[in-house]
């Protein structure tokens, strides 16, 4: 049974908010029998619906330490609690398809309702209408908010080096040649983007349907939920779409172009993707240094490994990670896990420098 870690630690400053100082919860497991030489890191990222709290990633970090000889790590990282799916209320109707849809003493009869959903729900059926368009807006602040992009990407190699730092300070040796990340979705997009900011860093990715740019910074992210047979579809109403964010910072092929990958990359799209097209991705993974790209296809669903081919794959994340290090071919190489990275688009420059040991981001505009 492996070891479990909790702490909370300081985060990296805010950067949407004058770098204001805030915490970091990290969690991680090391193996039963303890670190030793060959002993990998693990760095799990979590997409949008799931969490540390996740049944799965508890699993991962209880399982993996002892299966592969891992130090799992994982963190609750910056506007995470916007991400999830569990508590969606209130949520508000357009007064705009109210009175389309419904008559003025449908509305005056569902406003008085003591329960005023399941009187829309009922007067609904009455009309046959199928669907009603719903929009939830986070309780979100620049403290805080679902920002999918460098805030995220920072607490999670933050989290990385205080762990790092605790081998060092412990005199436990690792293997700095077996150094993982592994996300899915958007947690796939942010293993690519902590690799950029630190290249050199991660020998392997893992990238299970991962966008090349923040997915519900260009559309919209819509839970649909059934209520009675009655469709509820839910747009998340993100304070990030409303902030000046600098877009190239974010762009996974900008920023590969300035990038020296060391990583090997491995990456698994399904060929039905609606939130992430197959063409632009393989493009994108097979322009890189030693990556590999898995496109899965009906032939490739197993019911074990793959599910289907939509977004995500329903895939087993445990035999997904199973299956990955089975193709992982170990380079044993010196590295620098210090070393100070630049990143520049048209608007700035992005460096990552050291200061006692954990990564900071310095912005300076151009």
């Amino acid at each position: 049974m492996s070891k479990q870690y909790e702490l909370k630690w300081s985060a990296h400053p805010n950067i949407h908010n004058n770098f204001s100082q805030r915490d970091l919860s990290f969690y991680f497991s090391e193996p039963d029998n303890g670190v030793n030489d060959d002993t990998g890191i693990l760095l799990l990222i979590a997409g949008f619906g799931a969490s540390t709290d996740s049944k799965v990633y508890k699993k991962m970090r209880d399982v993996c330490s002892d299966k592969h000889n891992l130090v799992v790590i994982q963190c609750d990282y910056f506007g995470e609690s916007h991400m999830q799916s569990k508590s969606i209320e209130p949520i508000t109707i357009s007064s705009e398809f109210l009175n389309k849809q419904f008559s003025k003493e449908d509305i005056v009869e569902i406003s008085q309702a003591h329960d005023k959903w399941a009187k829309m729900i009922e007067i609904s059926q009455n009309r046959g209408i199928a669907s009603i368009p719903a929009k939830f807006k986070p309780n979100e602040s620049l403290d805080d908010f679902c920002e999918m992009g460098l805030m995220q990407a920072l607490d999670n190699i933050t989290a990385l080096y205080y762990v790092i730092n605790i081998l060092k300070d412990n005199d436990l040796n690792f293997n700095r040649n077996k150094i993982i990340v592994y996300g899915h979705s958007q947690g796939a997009y942010l293993s690519l983007l902590c690799n950029s900011l630190i290249p050199g860093v991660f020998d392997l990715v893992i990238d299970n349907s991962g966008w090349m740019f923040p997915q519900y910074l260009k559309g919209n992210r819509v839970l649909i939920a059934e209520m009675n047979n009655l469709e509820i579809d839910v747009t998340f109403d993100y304070l990030v779409k409303k902030l000046d964010l600098d877009h190239e910072i974010l762009n996974l092929p900008y920023l590969y172009k300035q990038v020296d990958n060391k990583a090997q990359i491995i990456t698994y799209q399904g060929v039905s993707d609606s939130l992430v097209p197959y063409e632009e991705k393989k493009s994108f993974v097979q322009s890189l240094n030693n990556s590999y790209f898995h496109l899965v296809t009906n032939e490739d669903v197993d019911g074990s490994l793959f599910k289907s081919t939509y977004h995500g794959l329903d895939a087993d994340f445990l035999n997904m990670l199973d299956y990955s290090l089975s193709q992982f071919n170990l380079i044993n190489e010196t590295k620098d896990l210090y070393q100070q990275n630049k990143l520049i688009t048209k608007r700035a420059s992005y460096e990552i420098y050291y200061e006692s040991g954990i990564p900071l981001l310095k912005i300076s505009t151009t």
